[in-house]
């Protein structure tokens, strides 16, 4: 069972500390400070009407006695008093006598803590209490109480500490201590028993206690023995401490992997808490191992090597502290031989119906490449010939079969070569390899696009304006697609299109693919959209087409028509005016091309339509009076909220002299104020007028004073 202690570190002969608790004294100290607090006035009363004769002995006694956790300084032990609260008491007063010390004072507080350095089992200590009540700054006491503890039953400490280890586990032990109902345990971290941090970790009724598996570090463990007596639990002196040291250290699953012609790369998983590592090396696996030096990773490479010899590692852990270093045992040997990688990144492009170019990535060290062919991917696979570089064109293929390539490097040793393991295997069918399904968009620009080609690196477009020629390359590019601008109108327009391979800075061409043709042509405005409603009006927006002259809107009040057109702009907005309020009407755009006094169009844009609305009556209307000097004639200040458009909004102002009416025109603006002479009616509303529509009038309104 866990629990805490009360750790006080002394630094001189005695310490009293009127305001602090012992955890294990925590719930009734803290009831008697809630007693305390939820007294009412009315017993405040009360108690200032008691006498000197009615303040009651304090009901004392002591909590607890627990020695201190070691420190330089010695040993030394708590204790903690504690007594009922005295009804009618300010405070209290108590004085401590004794072979050790005394001290006397006073606290508002129902509890005191001592704390003493230096224990003498022969020597107690007496505290007595009393009551103390101050009436109109007359101050009366109560009897004393009177208690005392010594140090004397304080038992002997542990002895014959230790640490063992089962596996994993790690397992604290000592002497049972006569007398001892129980045994504390501490354990610090650090690299001395004295002088760093503690953590309390169990109180046991055995003499040994298990930790479990610990982290790689440096431990120090200290026990006390316990026992209760008259109440209250009593510790006695530590025993000498114990360090110890975990240290999990052997490198586990080593490997001596592939890394070059003349390098291996040795790995091994990390250990925990280790500083660093030290790889050894030999060409024997009895020796004698050379180390190569340390590192902090879980990694070394070896270079240097000779192709096919076979070489021996094995790997040792340390720690460093205080710049000494403690080494783990040496793992298991593992032996690699250095030799070529085998290649990786095998592609096969095809160039044409009977042609394919295979590649693969350099391999570090290897001085050629072995390319293998076969009909199936079981084989049996036929060497085609060596290589120096990392491409092999073959050639003399069948079209319409699909044909399995693998590689492998090699090393030239002493007139003997010495090959790496093979790829894995790359297949590829032969047919068509010119992109397919060529298209072309007509516009003032034709967008060239095909079908993409397996292994590709890019592809060449080329023009003409005849069917047989002559071609000019465009360029190019690594997507299925091209842009061919600067055409001109009503020509037509040939492409062709190839792909190519490139493989060390070489390019390999396929064949062409079919020719397609386009006439470039104007393309209709997209996006066409009603912006803007008015109440006789609208605006019709639609996007630039690249190349247009301009464009043309036509309107209809019926989306099959007829349609008339409205005219030509050179935006791309055109507005629509005398339209007929709540009526739906229809428009479509299209834009068009001058070209030598000959005006070209584009097909007509999808249809949209709209219908124009009633304007809104202004909101939030108000009229106010006011005067600029004391002795001028009130004005009129008129404000309201709508829409500002002095192209075509107005706002009118009626007035009349009953909320009925009749009402007359009092003035307009196209703003949202206006400033009047007083004088006309004492009601007033306000209207919007839009293009000849009037909206509702809004609310009738007095004149507030400003």
């Amino acid at each position: 069972m866990k629990r805490k202690i009360w750790i006080t570190f002394a630094v001189s002969a005695m310490m009293v500390v009127a305001t602090m608790t012992l955890a294990t004294t925590g719930k009734l100290l803290r009831a008697q400070e809630n007693k305390q607090e939820n007294k009412e006035d009315t017993v405040e009363q009360q108690k200032n009407s008691i006498s000197a004769q009615d303040l009651k002995a304090p009901n004392l006694h002591v909590v607890c006695v627990e020695s201190e956790i070691p420190y330089e300084a010695g040993f030394g032990w708590v204790v903690s008093y504690a007594w009922d609260e005295v009804s009618g008491a300010d405070q209290y007063e108590y004085e401590m006598e004794g072979e050790i010390q005394g001290c006397s004072g006073t606290t508002k507080e129902t509890s005191l803590v001592f704390s003493i350095v230096t224990c003498d089992g022969e020597k107690s200590q007496t505290v007595k209490v009393r009551a103390i009540k101050t009436v109109n700054g007359e101050i009366t006491y109560g009897p004393y109480s009177e208690i005392s503890v010594s140090p004397k039953e304080i038992i002997d400490r542990p002895s014959n500490l230790k640490v063992s280890t089962t596996g994993d586990e790690v397992t604290l032990s000592w002497n049972k201590v006569n007398g001892a109902e129980s045994y504390i345990i501490w354990k610090g971290t650090g690299s001395g028993l004295l002088h760093e941090p503690y953590e309390l970790i169990d109180d046991v009724t055995t003499t040994s206690y298990s930790f479990g598996k610990l982290p790689v570090g440096t431990y120090s463990f200290w026990v006390c023995a316990c026992k209760k007596t008259d109440g209250y639990l009593m510790c006695g002196y530590y025993g000498v401490g114990v360090k110890y040291e975990v240290y999990d250290v052997i490198p586990k699953n080593v490997q001596a992997m592939q890394a070059s012609a003349t390098r291996l790369r040795v790995v091994w998983n990390p250990v925990n808490g280790a500083t660093g590592y030290q790889v050894w090396r030999a060409t024997s696996e009895e020796g004698p191992f050379t180390a190569l030096g340390s590192v902090t990773g879980t990694e070394r490479v070896c270079v240097g090597l000779t192709t096919g010899n076979t070489y021996y590692f094995k790997v040792r852990s340390y720690v460093e502290n205080n710049g000494a270093r403690k080494y783990s045992d040496f793992s298991e040997v593992v032996s690699g031989i250095p030799r070529a990688i085998n290649p990786e990144n095998v592609k096969v492009n095809g160039i044409s119906s009977t042609k394919a170019l295979v590649s693969w990535s350099e391999t570090d060290g290897a001085t050629g490449y072995q390319v293998w062919r076969a009909t199936s991917e079981e084989g049996p696979f036929t060497a085609l010939g060596s290589v120096s570089g990392t491409e092999r064109l073959c050639i003399g293929l069948t079209s319409g079969t699909t044909y399995y390539f693998k590689v492998r490097a090699f090393n030239d040793l002493n007139e003997t070569k010495a090959y790496s393991a093979f790829s894995e295997v790359a297949s590829f069918t032969t047919g068509s390899v010119s992109p397919s399904n060529v298209t072309a968009t007509t516009s003032t620009r034709v967008n060239l696009t095909w079908e993409k080609v397996d292994g590709a690196t890019g592809y060449q477009v080329w023009r003409a304006t005849s069917e047989e020629g002559p071609y000019t390359a465009l360029g190019s590019v690594s997507e299925t697609e091209r842009l061919c601008v600067g055409l001109t109108l009503g020509t037509t327009y040939y492409f062709k299109v190839r792909a190519y391979y490139l493989c060390n800075g070489t390019k390999h061409y396929s064949e062409y693919s079919d020719v397609v043709s386009a006439v470039p042509r104007m393309m209709p405005p997209e996006n066409v959209t009603i912006d803007w409603i008015a109440a006789t009006r609208l605006r019709v927006v639609w996007d630039q087409v690249d190349g247009a002259t301009g464009y043309q809107l036509w309107r209809a009040t019926s989306e099959e028509g007829p349609y008339t057109a409205l005219g030509s702009v050179t935006g791309t907005k055109r507005v629509c005016v005398g339209l007929t309020t709540g009526n739906t009407y229809y428009f479509k755009v299209r834009s068009y091309f001058d070209n030598n006094g000959t005006r070209k169009y584009s097909d007509f844009s999808e249809v949209v339509s709209a219908a124009p609305i009633p304007p809104n009556p202004p909101t939030n209307f108000k009229a106010k009076m006011y005067r600029r000097i004391w002795c001028d004639p009130f004005s009129l200040m008129f404000s309201w909220e709508g829409d500002i458009d002095e192209d075509r909004l107005v706002y009118e102002i009626f007035f009349a002299t009953s909320e009925e009416g009749p009402y007359e025109k009092l003035c307009s603006s196209r703003g949202n104020w206006v400033e009047w002479p007083t004088g006309k009616g004492i009601y007033y509303k306000i209207r919007t007028v839009d293009c000849g529509v009037y909206s509702d009038f809004s609310e009738v309104v007095t004149p507030e004073k400003w």
